[in-house]
């Protein structure tokens, strides 16, 4: 991650929903999450039907269970999942807020 871009403010559902609309390969992503195992996507895949509800409970999860969730993770998991236009995405949109501030 860029150092001149630190991105520790805490995401919300609905950023991350609206930020990762085009995401497809949820699971990839969500695997290199902060404490999302395989038994957590299979649970989701499971419990919710549809790719945009097991993204929106994938999101919901990793937020309720993992307090110290970061944009920075966000950004680091699109990189392994090899979302590199997701992960440049979410750069830009970042430190366009931060010239907004």
């Amino acid at each position: 991650m860029s150092d001149d871009i630190p991105m520790v403010s805490r995401p919300l559902v609905h950023q991350l929903v609206e930020y990762l609309s085009p995401l497809v390969h949820w699971q990839t992503f969500g695997i290199h999450l902060p404490h999302i195992t395989n038994s957590t996507i299979e649970q989701i895949e499971a419990d919710h039907q549809g790719t945009e509800r097991q993204k929106l409970a994938l999101y919901a999860r990793w937020l309720t269970e993992y307090s110290d969730a970061t944009w920075d993770h966000v950004y680091d998991a699109l990189k392994k999942a090899e979302q590199y236009d997701l992960a440049a995405d979410l750069l830009l949109v970042h430190h366009s807020a931060k010239q907004i501030e």
